[in-house]
């Protein structure tokens, strides 16, 4: 899994919904081009995930803000930067959802998926209209020391309640 990003063209042309965003969320407003070298991209990447830790450790009451922009549901004392958060019952201590379906299993589960959400099922297809730019392959982005802690640290609960391998 990865940390939550934010489309900046989608601040560009809907403002109002990213007002604070990239701010808060400590996302340069210089873009890594596509021209930038993939150490660049790697390097900028782990610097913005020092730069979020530094500000949104563990226990800070904007934790939410290392893995996503809020949406509401920050108010709540379970809310904080792992997907473990989104899923939990008001005490933070039971996954409350019957099923999760994982990114990376998509195309493997996606006739359950359809099952699942019925209106999906209409569609028969998936659409894949917000293609992210070409990057390095993520397991270059896992060779990093500090970054690796920092993840294992936040997400220990990720790791363990959907069964991930610690890198």
């Amino acid at each position: 899994f990865t940390v939550s990003g934010i489309c900046l063209t989608d601040c560009e042309t809907k403002p109002k919904s990213c007002k604070g965003t990239r701010d808060d969320r400590l996302i340069s407003t210089v873009t890594v081009e596509t021209s930038s070298t993939e150490e660049e991209k790697i390097d900028a990447f782990h610097e913005w995930i020092r730069k979020l830790y530094q500000a949104y450790p563990p226990g800070n009451p904007q934790h939410h803000l290392f893995g996503s922009k809020g949406h509401g549901n920050e108010e709540y004392p379970t809310m904080n930067a792992t997907q473990t958060s989104w899923l939990v019952d008001e005490t933070g201590q039971e996954i409350v959802v019957e099923t999760v379906f994982q990114l990376e299993h998509m195309n493997d589960n996606i006739e359950e998926l359809f099952e699942a959400i019925p209106c999906l099922a209409k569609a028969k297809t998936m659409s894949n209209k917000n293609q992210t730019p070409k990057y390095p392959h993520y397991s270059r982005f896992t060779k990093n020391e500090r970054t690796n802690r920092i993840m294992k640290e936040v997400y220990a609960v990720d790791y363990a309640n959907f069964g991930y391998d610690l890198l």
